[in-house]
């Protein structure tokens, strides 16, 4: 009820993959419909990280997994984590432009593609390599010029009676909780 018309990319950053779509969401005639342009997963999610990370170090051990993982939650970027973070988002940057040009592929008015907003999601959101990377091909070679879409965020569930704390962590969950229920449940 809360959504506004118009097309999306939705990038759901999970531990093994990235999942984006592109789509357009419309209600004429009070009914809502939504248009797929475009839809892929990427095997680049957050997991990935620290097992580039471990590659580089030539121990692809559990315990040295495990300790990448706990530098990354912690914000730690050792040199190791940087550069696969920039792997990531090299190869990521591509991936997103490719996701772009599908969808722009499929439209009438290939324009519209200008006009769209983002959503993040998923558990292993960050800001470097993931958000930088998806923002950067909007001021590539698929636009004339450079389009700063719209960053919006799906709100915390009005049914779930949630702490400040959880609020935080909620919008990493907000597709989980979404695909969970029918909608006329």
């Amino acid at each position: 009820r809360l959504s506004g018309e118009g097309i999306y990319l939705f990038s759901d950053t999970g531990a093994s993959t990235i999942d984006q779509s592109i789509f357009i969401f419309r209600r004429p005639d009070k009914t809502e419909t939504l248009t797929y342009l475009c839809g892929r997963v990427l095997p680049l999610g957050s997991g990935q990280i620290e097992l580039l990370a471990a590659e580089a170090t030539g121990q692809t051990n559990r315990i040295q997994l495990e300790d990448l993982r706990k530098k990354k939650e912690q914000g730690n970027n050792c040199g190791e984590l940087l550069n696969a973070r920039k792997r990531i988002e090299h190869e990521l940057i591509k991936e997103t432009e490719k996701t772009l040009a599908i969808a722009k592929m499929k439209l009438h008015v290939r324009d519209e593609l200008n006009r769209i907003r983002i959503i993040f999601g998923g558990g292993g959101h960050c800001e470097i390599p993931y958000k930088r990377a998806v923002i950067a091909p909007f001021s590539g070679q698929l636009f004339r010029e450079p389009v700063n879409p719209d960053i919006i965020s799906v709100p915390p569930p009005p049914d779930l009676e949630l702490q400040d704390y959880q609020k935080r962590w909620m919008r990493r969950l907000s597709v989980a909780y979404g695909l969970s229920f029918e909608k006329s449940e």
